[in-house]
C-alpha cells in the first residue's frame, strides 16, 4: 500500500509571512509549523536563507564563540528525606520530611568553545505588595 502524497496547502506568501514571525521572535519555529501547516525543515532553511542574505558578518552564522546555550535547574533547600530504619516486616513505615518546598535557582550559560558567563543565581524572596 503506497503512501498518499501529501498536497501542498501553503504558498510563498504564507511562508514569507511566517517566516518574519519567526525572525522577530513572535512565536517559536515549532509552533508556526504546526499552525500554518508549513514542514519545519522549509520553515527553517527559508529563515537561514534570509538571514545569510541579510547579516553582513557571516562570522554571527558560524563562529563557534559567539554560540552559546543556557539552562536553569532548582536546588531543593529542604530536600526529601533519605533511608529510612525499621523493623522487618513493618506495616507501617513513616518517613519524616520537610513541608517546605523552596528553592534556589541557578542559571549556567557556556559558549561552543567553553566560554562560561558565571552563573546568575536567584535566592528565596519576599513579595513585595504595596500597601493600598
Amino acid at each position: 500500500m503506497s503512501r498518499a502524497i501529501r498536497a501542498r496547502k501553503y504558498t510563498p506568501e504564507t511562508i514569507a509571512d511566517t517566516s518574519k514571525l519567526v525572525q522577530n521572535c513572535s512565536i517559536p519555529l515549532n509552533t508556526a509549523s504546526k499552525v500554518y501547516g508549513i514542514p519545519k525543515s522549509t520553515l527553517k532553511d527559508f529563515v537561514l536563507s534570509f538571514l545569510r542574505d541579510e547579516v553582513q558578518d557571516q562570522d554571527l552564522l558560524t563562529d563557534p564563540s559567539r554560540l552559546y546555550n543556557a539552562d536553569e535547574t532548582g536546588f531543593p533547600l529542604c530536600p526529601k528525606g533519605g533511608k529510612v530504619l525499621s523493623m522487618k516486616g513493618a506495616k507501617h513505615v513513616y518517613n519524616y520530611t520537610s513541608n517546605n518546598k523552596s528553592q534556589m535557582t541557578v542559571l549556567a550559560c557556556v559558549s561552543a568553545v567553553r566560554h562560561y558567563i558565571k552563573p546568575l543565581i536567584v535566592y528565596l524572596c519576599e513579595l513585595f505588595r504595596k500597601n493600598v
